[in-house]
């Protein structure tokens, strides 16, 4: 069967077709991926995915209407129609087993999207989708059911599994909502296809299972949590650990190889900018002085000159007065402009030798606090590097 979801996907037993304007202790790293070269000697078994899938995360929690959607830190949700238009389609087919299917047509059938606010992967933050249908009749269905058309399952449990099929990884969570009287499917997405050059199957696989801990815990309640950046790396997968550890070594190389370097922004491959890091000297101390001069709660007071350094150095969030100051540390700062979700951090690094400002631009679709959890883990990450 086909999966088409920009790119076409191969995806054995399941027909998807969409055509929308719409669409938008754990293992970890010590190495960088560097110049796009992967860590040597990785190797993945049962023993470390089971690890993955007990470690706690730290999570928070999205409602979508009837359902409230616990997520580790750095994913988000949101729902995607299934209805079709000129502008849009969807169909999704899946004979689980004689008397077992899943349509999309089917009445009360829900599409969620979930990505990742970590651009591990270029051009792309999917991780998959999760669909809620309901069933008239009851069936014995087992996760053995879906894994039919796999050419290797590396991975299962009583209602998950990580395999491969058609040549891809795949992982895949199913379970029954026994209060709702509804089944809840995850399938993962991702276009690892994207990064060059081709990954090792290690690391795919160690992403794939920290999709299944976001599924398999999805619905189930938050327990107490404390922030820190340990408790963040210890979190982060190995393509996550090792794009952060890339983007500090390229920031360092920039400084170190021209003294004279001002500000180095690292970027995506399209040229949008994660975030820029300003060398310290007496233009920017100055800067760091005039916004830590201001009181929580009240608005930026702008003179003519005070922020043209950022200007010169192609950063422009403190063009106006109507920033408020929401958060304030003797590290990090945060700025709200007026009423609206726009953001902007900045912050001192490890050593105190460079500051970080990075924003956080409104978007079309966003809810309250959208970026809440994003900007607290880039607080932990700047004050911790360098």
């Amino acid at each position: 069967m086909t999966l088409k979801i920009f790119p076409i996907l191969f995806f054995s037993a399941i027909f998807f077709s969409c055509d929308s304007k719409d669409k938008k202790s754990t293992p970890t790293t010590d190495y960088p991926i560097l110049n796009n070269e992967q860590p040597a000697n990785i190797d993945i078994n049962n023993d470390d995915i089971k690890k993955i899938l007990e470690t706690p995360a730290n999570r928070y929690s999205q409602k979508l209407d009837d359902y409230n959607f616990n997520l580790p830190f750095n994913f988000r949700i949101n729902e995607l129609s299934t209805e079709n238009s000129p502008n849009h389609s969807f169909k999704m087919r899946w004979k689980v087993k004689p008397d077992f299917e899943i349509d999309s047509q089917s009445e009360g059938f829900r599409r969620f999207q979930v990505y990742n606010f970590i651009n591990i992967i270029p051009f792309s933050s999917d991780q998959g989708e999760f669909y809620i249908f309901k069933r008239t009749n009851s069936s014995d269905v087992k996760i053995e059911d879906f894994l039919k058309p796999a050419d290797k399952v590396i991975y299962k449990d009583n209602n998950s599994a990580i395999y491969k099929v058609d040549g891809k990884y795949r992982s895949l969570y199913f379970d029954y909502l026994a209060d709702k009287k509804e089944y809840i499917l995850f399938t993962s997405n991702s276009p690892f296809w994207n990064i060059q050059p081709e990954l090792k199957p290690e690391l795919e696989l160690n992403q794939l299972a920290y999709h299944l801990r976001m599924a398999k815990n999805v619905l189930k309640p938050i327990t107490a949590q404390k922030e820190s950046w340990p408790m963040y790396k210890s979190q982060l997968s190995l393509l996550e650990n090792s794009f952060f550890e890339k983007l500090n070594s390229e920031v360092l190389a920039a400084f170190k190889s021209d003294p004279n370097e001002k500000v180095f922004s690292p970027a995506d491959k399209g040229n949008i900018k994660y975030y820029s890091v300003f060398k310290s000297n007496p233009e920017i101390n100055e800067v760091w002085k005039k916004l830590s001069s201001v009181a929580i709660n009240t608005n930026l007071k702008i003179n003519e000159k005070d922020f043209q350094y950022l200007f010169d150095n192609d950063f422009r969030f403190f063009y106006s007065e109507n920033c408020k100051l929401i958060s304030k540390s003797n590290k990090s700062l945060i700025f709200q402009r007026g009423d609206r979700q726009t953001f902007c951090l900045v912050s001192k690094s490890k050593s105190g030798d460079y500051f970080i400002f990075k924003d956080f631009p409104e978007l079309q679709q966003m809810h309250s606090d959208y970026y809440k959890n994003e900007i607290n883990f880039y607080k932990e990450l700047f004050e911790n590097s360098f």
